[in-house]
């Protein structure tokens, strides 16, 4: 977008180099200079910036790890990121080049302004097809560099493959989405007709003026907010995860190996540790095997991702109401008091042995491994995997396993600044009890998750911060058409304050419409990979809304910037030229 609104600047030179008798490789070799020397530069700026990042980071890393990592230039990076840099730059600058070999000397007397209209038949589209053979080839030849350039920062095939393909799906995605709301907004603008203000009437046609690149624009800008915008709905959310996961209701300490003979003992220092919130949770667990699913003998089974050995030893657990944690997804769990042999299997596991509601699973407990136990399955649960039954995978009722040889497990939320009293406390008492302090754990990930969010919010802002130059550039390509636009509305007798009206809405549209094709974009990635995560996907409204409307006044301001100096046109001036 940059090197073609470099170029539209650049047409009258082009055209009058042409008519002296240059020759169009003369010309592109000159612009191709250029572009060389752009790409090298750019990589330098690079290249200083991530070396500045790198000397950041080891700041960061001794306040996490407390570790004061080396700190040392890599040439062979700088190398790859100045190549990187001239390459991309080359590649993604080939097309506009090539559409100097179309600029004829003509320009210069007449502005083939309606050679920008799209073709409004059939037969013109394929005409255009065919003059674009170069065009493709240059299309394709970037799509093979980006997946070189992939792959060898990657250093794997597949990465490449994947990022070359998903960035090609997404920019077509963006280009598609934008034209379709540019198509909206037009025949909207048609059908309100004089109902609307002539200022927001004439800002809205402005997306429409000849060679007004208005798709691309919007489908740059929607790829830098669409980029940062998921980077931080992805952050939040995970910060979100964590933030629930240390609540006074869900453990952040585990105690495993607690003998029958120690429970009563642990649930009383527990109650009487004044660090201690809520309720503890104490699990029974019994070690056994699976003998059968649905008569078929263990050894028999065909298991989905799992291996037959892990039949061998499982955990069974018992009790009489639904633990904290578990949702019922299928049938029904017991009441309390059930007598006859059920279990309850969690949702993966049932995935694996191909179980249903209604199966039979017969086990071997260790303790009593003559007398299996045949249980029906009553419910198939799905485990929130924050709470101490998350540790069993078969849960069956008191009496099916009361008799059995069983080992504790515990769960209980400790202020985290006192974890130490308890374990104090706890070896003092019951040595054998081993205590893990997954409250420093998630301080630890919570504090790394907030600095590497911040890093890669700051890297991502470049891509905002270059989509807003791609605009200024592209507005400045424009110039021409807009100072006759200004003039023309002098001469007509538009004041100042109406021009700016009508630029201002026009920028703002613009905005808005990026806005919301790369917030649309962000949320559907982020509701994608929190899926994958198996986290819940919640729409942020606040900040979507303050996001559209950031976008809106960058664009705005951005705009003006680039153009604010045409207000100042007088129409005699340029009515001269003409």
């Amino acid at each position: 977008m940059a090197m073609r609104t470099h170029l539209l600047q650049r047409l009258d030179s082009i055209a009058i180099m042409k008519s002296l008798g240059a020759q169009t490789g003369g010309i592109l070799r000159i612009y191709l200079l250029q572009t060389l020397l752009l790409g090298l530069l750019g990589g330098v700026v690079g290249v200083v910036l991530g070396v500045g990042v790198q000397a950041t980071l080891p700041l960061l890393l001794t306040r996490l790890l407390g570790i004061t990592p080396e700190w040392h230039i890599g040439g062979g990076a700088i190398a790859a990121g100045l190549l990187t840099g001239v390459l991309t730059t080359v590649l993604f600058t080939l097309p506009p080049l090539l559409d100097i070999r179309s600029v004829r000397p003509l320009l210069i007397l007449r502005r083939g302004v309606d050679e920008y209209g799209a073709p409004t038949s059939l037969a013109g589209w394929l005409g255009r097809l065919r003059r674009s053979g170069a065009q493709i080839a240059a299309g394709a030849l970037i799509l093979l560099g980006v997946a070189l350039i992939a792959t060898t920062l990657s250093e794997s095939k597949q990465v490449g493959g994947i990022f070359t393909l998903g960035l090609l799906g997404v920019l077509l995605a963006l280009l598609f989405t934008a034209w379709l709301l540019l198509r909206t907004l037009r025949a909207l603008l048609r059908r309100a007709g004089l109902r609307l203000p002539p200022v927001a009437r004439h800002g809205l046609a402005n997306l429409y003026r000849p060679g007004n690149p208005s798709a691309a624009l919007l489908a740059a800008l929607g790829l830098g907010v669409m980029q940062i915008a998921s980077i931080f709905f992805l952050s939040h959310a995970l910060v979100q995860e964590l933030d629930v996961s240390t609540q006074p209701s869900l453990p952040n300490v585990f105690l495993i190996d607690i003998s029958p003979a120690e429970i009563d003992g642990v649930r009383a220092l527990l109650k009487a540790q004044s660090a201690v919130r809520g309720t503890p949770e104490m699990l029974p667990v019994i070690a056994s095997r699976v003998l059968q699913v649905d008569g078929t003998p263990a050894a028999d089974l065909k298991l989905q991702n799992f291996p037959k050995r892990m039949l061998q030893s499982i955990s069974l657990s018992w009790t009489d109401d639904l633990p904290p944690g578990e949702k019922v997804l299928q049938g029904h769990f017991w009441t309390r008091g059930e007598q006859q042999p059920q279990v309850a299997i969690g949702q993966r596991m049932a995935e694996r042995l191909h179980v249903r509601v209604g199966s039979h699973i017969v086990f071997a407990a260790a303790g009593d491994p003559d007398h299996p136990i045949d249980a029906a399955v009553s419910a198939i649960v799905k485990s929130d995997g924050q709470h101490a039954a998350s540790r069993a995978e078969f849960l069956l009722p008191r009496a099916a396993l009361e008799h059995l040889p069983t080992v504790w497990y515990g769960g209980v939320h400790v202020d985290p600044a006192r974890v130490g009293e308890l374990q104090r406390a706890l070896y003092a008492k019951f040595p054998t009890v081993t205590v893990i302090n997954v409250a420093q754990a998630l301080e630890t990930l919570r504090g790394v998750l907030l600095q590497v969010s911040l890093v890669v919010q700051f890297l991502a802002g470049f891509s905002i911060f270059s989509g807003l130059v791609i605009l200024a550039s592209a507005i400045a390509g424009t110039r021409y058409r807009r100072v006759r636009e200004v003039v023309t509305l002098k001469t007509l007798g538009a004041t100042r304050a109406r021009i700016g009206a009508v630029f201002s809405i026009e920028f703002a549209t613009l905005g808005a419409v990026a806005g919301l094709v790369g917030l649309l974009f962000a949320n559907l990635t982020t509701r994608v990979v929190l899926h994958k995560l198996d986290l819940v996907y919640h729409l942020e409204r606040a900040n979507n809304a303050f996001g559209l409307l950031a976008v809106a006044g960058l664009t705005v301001a951005t705009g003006w910037l680039a153009s604010y100096r045409l207000l100042g046109q007088k129409p005699l001036e340029v009515l001269r030229e003409e």
